[in-house]
């Protein structure tokens, strides 16, 4: 933190018009101009002319409310106005060029329309898009669908421990680590008591390359099937591995692992719906106003 206070003071920039410059610089800047003709009322001080385009300092205001009370402003004001006149000036080529061309015109009103579209399709699903999804509607979903949850690669969920190497009872907890009929809380207590560390989750599911950073590729694929015993050692660290589950590259992954991807295809699919029904109630409307004529026979 010090050694940016002492580069700012040797800039005389402080870290608010730094932000601000670099709001003007990461991003386009455009501003809403006005012909000679139209009424200007309370937009402040003329500060650029480009043409028939005007910039003002009340457009400025999103910068300058960026800048502290202390700042001098005029290192905010004068880059924005020097990236302004430059895109004006291209802005003013652009349109001599193509001022007169219908395509263009074509693309704004279509560009135009799409948006309303979207703005208007994204108010209404926001206001009438059910959220809730259930653990049972979750569960069918994935049931119904499992060719969309097809795992690229192995996945597995498994016992893997870390203990300090020597302890006297390092192989008897070994055993209990390895026997499946002792609970998870008894054998979280053993591992405590033994000041070992818990590397994999044993309820969650791990992708194979998630498995081989943990395990730093001690053990290759071919040797991950459910039941699967293995010991190492790494910095002084004995590791003990117990493989409880696998679901091979190609099957369908459990819901457990994808549940946040069913919800999202949930959501979709819902919105989906409620876009089309919204669609036709709206077409459905217009007609009965006789708001639609179709003259082509």
């Amino acid at each position: 933190m010090e050694i940016v206070r002492k580069k700012t003071e040797r800039t005389g920039i402080s870290g608010s018009i730094l932000k601000a410059i670099a709001l003007i610089l990461a991003v386009s800047f455009t501003v809403t101009s006005c012909d000679n003709n139209a009424q200007i009322t309370n937009r402040g001080e003329l500060l650029a002319e480009v043409g028939d385009k005007k910039l003002y300092k009340s457009d400025l205001d999103h910068l300058l409310r960026i800048v502290g009370p202390d700042d001098d402003t005029s290192k905010v004001i004068k880059p924005a106005i020097e990236n302004w006149v430059r895109d004006q000036a291209f802005l003013l080529e652009a349109e001599k060029n193509f001022e007169d061309t219908p395509s263009i015109d074509r693309k704004v009103e279509k560009y135009r329309a799409a948006l309303l579209r979207h703005e208007l399709e994204s108010r209404l699903v926001t206001e009438k898009l059910d959220t809730a999804i259930t653990a049972v509607q979750k569960r069918r979903f994935h049931e119904n669908n499992t060719e969309q949850f097809l795992a690229p690669e192995l996945h597995l969920k498994a016992r893997l421990v870390k203990l300090p190497e020597g302890r006297g009872n390092i192989w008897e907890l070994r055993n209990q680590i390895y026997d499946l009929d002792l609970s998870k809380r008894e054998l979280e207590e053993k591992v405590d008591e033994a000041q070992g560390l818990w590397i994999m989750n044993p309820s969650k599911w791990y992708s194979y390359r998630e498995f081989s950073l943990l395990t730093n590729k001690e053990i290759s694929v071919e040797n991950i099937i459910p039941g699967y015993e293995f010991s190492y050692v790494s910095e002084n660290r004995r590791f003990f591995l117990k493989v409880l589950e696998v679901v091979e590259e190609g099957e369908p992954l459990p819901l457990q692992r994808v549940e946040d991807h069913v919800r999202q295809l949930i959501l979709m699919e819902r919105r989906n719906e409620l876009t089309s029904r919204i669609r036709n109630d709206l077409y459905q409307r217009e007609m009965r106003n006789n708001n639609i004529k179709i003259h082509y026979q």
